[in-house]
């Protein structure tokens, strides 16, 4: 597991550099050429695993998250279609988030953390429930 402190410092870091913010690469696959469907989804629900056990920290440090792909899946599809599963934290004029993604069957898994502002410009945003 991450030490407290250090995800703490990658959140606030991810959080000061917004917008400017590159995603924060918390774990990766290598690109997985010539997998069997199968096996690509072995090292997804592993992911997954490793994704829950992340989420468990982070909700430690900075609470529940506003919303995630099972509350709102629509709306996340909207701007981030690659998140095989996702969290998200509102923060002021800041979305900050941990996902799980995959942009297509030969791409990386990765686990990473991002955050965006500008919601309200997106105009995606109208629909998101407030907690």
């Amino acid at each position: 597991m991450v030490q407290e402190n250090t995800v703490k410092e990658r959140i606030e870091k991810i959080i000061g550099a917004c917008p400017n913010a590159e995603n924060d690469y918390l774990e990766a696959t290598d690109w997985l050429y010539d997998l069997e469907p199968d096996k690509i989804d072995e090292i997804i629900a592993d992911f997954e695993i490793k994704y829950e056990n992340i989420l468990k920290e982070y909700i430690q440090i900075i609470g529940a998250p506003s919303y995630d792909e099972k509350t709102n899946r629509s709306l996340i599809d909207r701007w981030y279609p690659e998140a095989i599963r996702i969290s998200c934290w509102e923060m002021s004029d800041r979305l900050f988030y941990l996902s799980l993604e995959q942009h297509d069957t030969e791409t990386p898994v990765c686990i990473l953390i991002g955050c965006i502002t500008n919601l309200n410009s997106l105009n995606i945003f109208d629909s998101c429930p407030k907690f």
